[in-house]
Formats: structure tokens, C-alpha cells, sequence
């Protein structure tokens, strides 16, 4: 199944209550890190990303705007652009975060050229009941040497993929979660994985792959 037909998907991440709990939701998670506290998403991104040691980042499903700090702790003088579908998260990661760029766009068919960022991140959509090969796809496109496939609800076994529920502010929506030796094979058709981190969830464990795809673009670096 590519893509979840439900309404509700749409209004969850679309709504401006949604955009505003988000926003304070994750600026209180990121002073908590920044203090000490653990945090296994951002960890997994900052090691990854550190990896990458990319000098630009295009961060597709951007949302309230927060990775935009958390890039900002290992390369803060490196280009970055945040996009997003949803007009209220665009407002929110802008009013947030205003020293950096954010802009309304469709992670399947993004305004942009090819090659032109070297590092895509892709935070927590691929589960969000949209058309993931798409986006990875899209995100191939315009990757110049890796693709940051982040926070993916994985299990060991079991089918390809599986469709659960997930609360989004007070929205039910769709959640859909990934047998990881199916979406690791899936991937790795864009480039091999140079990294990996793994953390446990609610209900299970979420996955971040970093991906080098410029082998396969015949770019010389």
C-alpha cells in the first residue's frame, strides 16, 4: 500500500492547533536536550548528520521548523532550507526560527533543482501515510550525496509494511511502520547505507539511515 486515503491524515499535520502544539512541543524537548536530557531522535540525527559533515541541508516535511536548531549545533554556518506542505507549520518553523529559510512545498514534487542540496533529510513522513517511495524518490533527485531517512517505525518481522494508528495532537491519523529488512533493501537501491541508529519507541523501535547516493550519480566528489 503507497499511500493512506483518510482524511484525517491531512487535517492532522494541516491544522494550526496542531502547528502551534507541535512548535512548543519540540522547543521544550530541544532546551531539554541542549541541557542534558536524552533524546534519541535528536541524537540519531546529530551522529548521522555529523557523518554527512554536509555544508547544506534541505529538510523535507520540515514541520514546526526544529531540526533547523538541532543542524544549527553541529554546522551553524552551513546552508539550510526547510519545507513543508502544511501553511501553518511554515508559519510557525518561521516565526520559531527566523534566521533560516522555509518555504510551502509537496515532499513528491519539490521546486528545486537536481543535486542541489548534499545532504535531504526526511524526518518522520515516510510513516505520516503519503506516498513514501515518492518522496524518497524526489529526495533522490535532489540529494547531491546523501539522503537522511529519519525516525521510521521498524519491526523484525512480519509483511512489507503495516498500517496502525497514531495520535497526532488530538487527531487520529495513520501511522505506518516498516519490516526493517523490507525497507532497508528498499533504500539501499538508492546508494548503501554509511550509517544507522536506532532507538526504542512506543510500541516498538524507530530507525534512521543515512544514505550515500552519490556512487550512483557518477558524481565525482
Amino acid at each position: 500500500m503507497s499511500e493512506v486515503q483518510n482524511p484525517d491524515w491531512i487535517t492532522a499535520w494541516t491544522d494550526a492547533g496542531t502547528a502551534r502544539q507541535q512548535a512548543q512541543l519540540m522547543h521544550n524537548e530541544f532546551l531539554a536536550w541542549s541541557n542534558g536530557a536524552p533524546h534519541g531522535p535528536f541524537e540519531a540525527f546529530s551522529k548521522l548528520a555529523a557523518k554527512a559533515c554536509a555544508v547544506s541541508m534541505l529538510d523535507v516535511g520540515c514541520g514546526a521548523g526544529i531540526y533547523s536548531k538541532v543542524w544549527g549545533k553541529i554546522a551553524s554556518s552551513r546552508r539550510y532550507l526547510g519545507c513543508d506542505q502544511a501553511p501553518n507549520m511554515i508559519r510557525e518553523a518561521s516565526a520559531a526560527h527566523n534566521s533560516q529559510t522555509f518555504i510551502i512545498a509537496d515532499a513528491t514534487n519539490l521546486p528545486l533543482a537536481d543535486k542541489s542540496f548534499q545532504l535531504v533529510l526526511l524526518s518522520g513522513i515516510v510513516n505520516c501515510g503519503g506516498p513514501w517511495e515518492s518522496m524518497i524518490l524526489e529526495a533522490y533527485r535532489v540529494a547531491r550525496r546523501f539522503i537522511l531517512v529519519h525516525r521510521v517505525p521498524v519491526y523484525l518481522e512480519g509483511p512489507d509494511t503495516h498500517i496502525g494508528a497514531q495520535d497526532i495532537y488530538g487527531h487520529t491519523a495513520p501511522e505506518r511502520e516498516f519490516n526493517e529488512q523490507f525497507f532497508v533493501y528498499h533504500v539501499e537501491q538508492f546508494g548503501p547505507i554509511v550509517g544507522m541508529e536506532e532507538w526504542p519507541r512506543c510500541g516498538g523501535n524507530a530507525a534512521s539511515y543515512l544514505i550515500d547516493v552519490a556512487e550512483n550519480k557518477n558524481d565525482s566528489l
